[in-house]
């Protein structure tokens, strides 16, 4: 969004945001950090901060995430595509309820 509103101000150009927000990471990705914060429920949000305090590596959760996929009718080739190209992603969601932040390490 930031890079949104900087092309709204004239801050940036639209070659620079695009070049932004779709260049290309070559490097693999290895781990994944989870941050979530229950905004109204602070004991539950303070055990879910703590049971996700370190990165997970992306190697242990490959058959929980295969299943998953399969399940949804997913192709398991997107986890393989965000292996090899994630590194570096990051997704905020902001709610009314909480607040959560993926990042691709």
């Amino acid at each position: 969004m930031e890079i949104l509103r900087k092309v709204q101000t004239k801050e940036l150009s639209v070659k620079q945001a695009y070049k932004k927000l779709y260049k290309q990471s070559s490097k693999k990705a290895r781990f994944i950090c989870l941050r979530i914060n229950l905004k109204e429920h602070f004991f539950i949000s303070l055990l879910v901060r703590i049971f996700f305090l370190f990165p997970f590596p992306l190697i242990i959760l490959k058959p929980f995430i295969s299943k998953f996929l399969k399940e949804e009718g997913i192709s398991p080739n997107l986890y393989n595509q965000l292996l090899e190209s994630g590194k570096g992603i990051k997704i905020n969601i902001i709610t009314k309820d909480a607040k959560i932040r993926i990042k691709v390490i």
